[in-house]
């Protein structure tokens, strides 16, 4: 699968918005930054590179799957998917949240 194809599969099996550009979705949690391997927290190296396009996309889906999987509700978008590469490394990241909580009035966001 590519990219555009695991995206797609995404989201047939969530309800998905893009969230506004900050650092909390609309329910005013956090967004996560996603990449292969896991959760990467911030100022963190990427938990893991790949060597290939295709190997940074499966490894990405399935932190993806794994991070998903205890999860439902609606999935907020911060930053979709891309794909890097550095020094002949490659990795995938986005950041997102999955969340069952309902989002909170514009202007709370905004304080």
């Amino acid at each position: 699968m590519n990219l555009v194809d695991v995206m797609a599969d995404i989201e047939r099996r969530y309800q998905c918005s893009d969230g506004p550009p900050c650092a909390w979705c609309p329910t005013g949690e956090p967004y996560v930054t996603l990449a292969i391997g896991g959760i990467k927290r911030e100022g963190q190296p990427m938990p893991v590179v790949c060597n290939t396009e295709q190997e940074a996309i499966d490894g990405w889906k399935q932190s993806f799957d794994e991070y998903a999987a205890s999860r439902t509700g609606r999935l907020y978008w911060r930053h979709r998917p891309e794909i890097e590469t550095e020094d002949d490394k490659v990795v995938v990241y986005c950041r997102l949240i999955i969340t069952d909580k309902p989002a909170r009035p514009q202007q709370v966001l905004e304080e």
